[in-house]
Formats: C-alpha cells, sequence, structure tokens
C-alpha cells in the first residue's frame, strides 16, 4: 500500500509509526517499510494483511457499526481500547496539561472561525447565539475560541496523559472476517490528555452517524445533546433524554455509555469533565467545515458546540 500527501504531514506519520507504533501495537497495524519525497509530496509504502493473509477482507469499523447490531459494536469498540490500543493508555502519566491550547482545532483547521461566520451566519465576535430550538442563548463558541483560548492557551492543569491516536474515527479502524482489529493512519498520534480519543469517536457518533433531515430532528438531538452534557463527572453516567425514536440514536447512546466508561478508567477514576468536553469541542466545532455534513448536522454541531461551552463554565465555577 502507498500512502501520498504533503511533506510534513508525511513526516509527522513517519516519527509517528516508528515511534509510537513499531513499539506498541505492530501486529494490529501497517508496517512501514520505506518512503521517498519529491518536491512538495512525499509517499511512504506499507505492507498491509490481515492476519488472515492475502485473503483477509477487510472493512472499515463504520461499515460493521452500520449494519451489525449494537452489542457487536460495543465488544468490538471495547476490544479496540481495552486489548489492541490498551499498551498506549495503559500506564498514563500525571503532569501539567495546556488543555486549550492542545485542544485548539484550529492546529488543523485553521479557517474555523472565518467558516462559522460564512457557513452558519455566526461571528466570532459575539459573545453569544440564539438557540430558539430549546428556547436559550448559548455562549457562541467560536467567540469562545477566538477569545478565550487564546488568553487561556498557557495555563496548564494536573492530568493524565497518553499516547493517543489523535484522528480516531472508524476509517482508521479496520476489521477483517474474524473481527480482528488494525488501526491505520498515524499523522496526529503523539502523548497528550489521555481522553482524547474517547471524545473523538463521541463525536463522530453525534454528528456523523444519525441522520438529521429537519428542524424536529435538530431539537430532538439538542434534548439528546443535554442529557449527555449533564453528567458531572465521567463516571456519572447521561441519562437518555431523547424525545423522539430513532434506532441510530439509540446506538450511539449506548457505544457513547462505553466510551464514557473507558475513559474513566483510563483516568484511573479522576473524574473531572472539563478535560473530556474540551477533547469533544475540538471536534465538534470542525463539523462545520465537513463537506459531507449536511446543513442541519452543520447547525447542530454548532449548537452542541455552545452547550459544550456552557458545561466548561459550569465545571469550571464548580
Amino acid at each position: 500500500m502507498l500512502k501520498i500527501g504533503g511533506v510534513a504531514l508525511t513526516e509527522r506519520e513517519e516519527v509517528a509509526n516508528r515511534k509510537y507504533v513499531q513499539t506498541f501495537i505492530l501486529n494490529n497495524s501497517t508496517t512501514l517499510l520505506g518512503g521517498a519525497a519529491v518536491g512538495d509530496w512525499a509517499g511512504l509504502r506499507y505492507n498491509f494483511l490481515g492476519v488472515t493473509g492475502p485473503d483477509s477482507s477487510l472493512e472499515w469499523l463504520r461499515n460493521h457499526y452500520e449494519r451489525r447490531p449494537v452489542g457487536d459494536v460495543l465488544r468490538l469498540v471495547h476490544t479496540l481500547f481495552t486489548q489492541v490500543l490498551k499498551p498506549w493508555y495503559g500506564q498514563p502519566r500525571w503532569e501539567p496539561v495546556p488543555l486549550y491550547a492542545e485542544h485548539d482545532p484550529r492546529r488543523l483547521f485553521p479557517t474555523l472561525c472565518d467558516a462559522g461566520e460564512q457557513v452558519l451566519g455566526v461571528s466570532a465576535e459575539i459573545e453569544r447565539m440564539p438557540c430558539p430550538e430549546l428556547g436559550v442563548d448559548l455562549l457562541n463558541p467560536f467567540h469562545v475560541l477566538q477569545h478565550e483560548f487564546q488568553s487561556r492557551r498557557h495555563r496548564s492543569r494536573l492530568w493524565y496523559t497518553s499516547i493517543c491516536h489523535g484522528d480516531l474515527n472508524m476509517q482508521n479502524v479496520l476489521v477483517d472476517e474474524r473481527d480482528n482489529l488494525y488501526v491505520i493512519d498515524f499523522s496526529e498520534t503523539r502523548p497528550r490528555n489521555v481522553v482524547s480519543d474517547f471524545a473523538r469517536l463521541e463525536a463522530i457518533l453525534k454528528f456523523e452517524m444519525v441522520p438529521i433531515e429537519n428542524e424536529t430532528d435538530l431539537r430532538q438531538m439538542l434534548e439528546f445533546e443535554r442529557g449527555l452534557l449533564s453528567s458531572s463527572a465521567l463516571n456519572e453516567p447521561p441519562p437518555m433524554t431523547y424525545p423522539g425514536s430513532n434506532a441510530a440514536v439509540d446506538k450511539a447512546y449506548e457505544v457513547i455509555l462505553l466510551l464514557r466508561r473507558l475513559a474513566d478508567t483510563t483516568t484511573i477514576f479522576e473524574t473531572e469533565m472539563v478535560p473530556y468536553w474540551l477533547a469533544l469541542l475540538e471536534w465538534t466545532l470542525p463539523v462545520v467545515l465537513y463537506r459531507q455534513a449536511s446543513r442541519w448536522q452543520k447547525r447542530y454541531a454548532a449548537l452542541s458546540a455552545g452547550l459544550l461551552c456552557e458545561a466548561v463554565v459550569r465545571a469550571e465555577r464548580a
């Protein structure tokens, strides 16, 4: 398999592969065979076969999530974190973490605040934005990103860190015909806030795996979001507050409960929510830039980000 990309991105992936993949999870990943660069472009050559050899059938975890019952999905997700990636999360370090700097999504999405205004009409210079679906005004997450993240980027707090994938989406996990799991794409892999990968998957479940087609769907998902954000500790299961009847939401909820439990375990039962909320916000705000997302999904993500900012403020005051 040949992977081609920009020089900087390719160099990051090569370093991460040698430092974090070959040392920890080699049997459940690609084997790096070499690389080359010409001008602004570079490539990496991988040898990648499933455990059963060249006839192995590999599919994205996303495909399995969509077609298999929730029990199977929970088993796959549990195996991913507790077996395949356990060497990453199993020995977290307690150290100062600059959470606002670490979870600033503009590192990968530098035009994010401009996109909020262009796509949704939400200027980063306005402190609050209306949410008529819930009958409230919310903190404007683009304003928070533009102003609060900048002023807080040098603040650190003691928290657990570990090696994290950095973009653990369901196209970066492959499943073979025997349910063996393989992880790919390590350009963003590095030590960081230990709950980062769990929050990344939660964002995908809500903003990519649940269809939102009209205003009623949006309002019901925001009620669901309120329930998820009502937890005051990682070990506190959020209530199911979705008022509709949608099997996709039920499945997402069950998997989110598992992700929160696993995240709680990796923190050795430090239950503070702010590190999780900020990791979740990092991958909620960029949905406005996703070409595959509908306008309803983009608005859901923006309002969810506003609710997240409110949750962070409440938690920090407490």
